[in-house]
């Protein structure tokens, strides 16, 4: 979560949801075929099929899955996606939806 001030706060841009609304309207990843399940068996493969699942849910593009799976760097998606993100807040909004 990053702070900023009101005048330079900006939420949930309006891109990251029509991108994920594209994702979504695409066929299936099959993630055997394209190479992002090589060398797994067993949970390590069931693990990185949901993870990959997840990441397609949430609108990651399949270069970006393959660019990730090929670094080696799939598993910190996730986190990055969170830190890089463009949503921002303002300490106002955080207390707001803290509860505080």
């Amino acid at each position: 979560m990053i702070l900023r001030r009101s005048s330079d706060a900006c939420l949930r841009p309006p891109a990251r949801v029509a991108y994920a609304a594209l994702q979504m309207s695409a066929e299936p990843i099959d993630f055997a075929a394209e190479g992002l399940l090589d060398g797994l068996d067993g949970s390590q493969r069931t693990e990185r099929i949901a993870l990959l699942a997840q990441l397609v849910a949430d609108g990651v593009p399949l270069s970006e899955l393959r660019r990730s799976t090929e670094a080696g760097t799939i598993m910190y998606l996730p986190a990055d996606r969170v830190i890089v993100s463009s949503e921002r807040y303002t300490a106002g909004e955080i207390a707001k939806l803290s509860g505080r």
